[in-house]
């Protein structure tokens, strides 16, 4: 097989190249993850259970709370109307408050 020259090609040429390949990947991958099932499903038929049973035992992954969703504030600062959520590092104006002799509850947005 010779080497392609990539670079005497038009862009549209690589493109529907690209295409294709991403295309034939896919096929590839699907491929093996059925023929995976399949050697996988014969092992379980040899031992009298069946792939399902097997999968049942693996535990389910419960969703984590989604990165970037935004948190409700639960402190405000008096002064400037910053907030907090309560979660991370405590805010420079929270500590602030509390050195000076405030609690956290008066800072509680209600």
């Amino acid at each position: 097989m010779s080497k392609p020259e990539y670079s005497q090609m038009s862009i549209e040429h690589l493109v529907e190249m690209q295409l294709k390949i991403a295309e034939a990947i896919k096929n590839k991958q699907n491929d093996v993850i059925r023929q995976t099932y399949e050697e996988f499903d014969q092992i379980a038929k040899e031992r009298g259970i069946t792939l399902d049973q097997v999968l049942g035992l693996i535990p389910k992954r419960r969703p984590g709370p989604v990165r970037g969703t935004k948190l409700t504030p639960k402190y405000r600062d008096p002064k400037t109307g910053q907030t907090w959520t309560g979660k991370g590092k405590r805010p420079r104006w929270a500590v602030d408050y509390i050195q000076a002799g405030g609690t956290l509850d008066q800072l509680l947005i209600k």
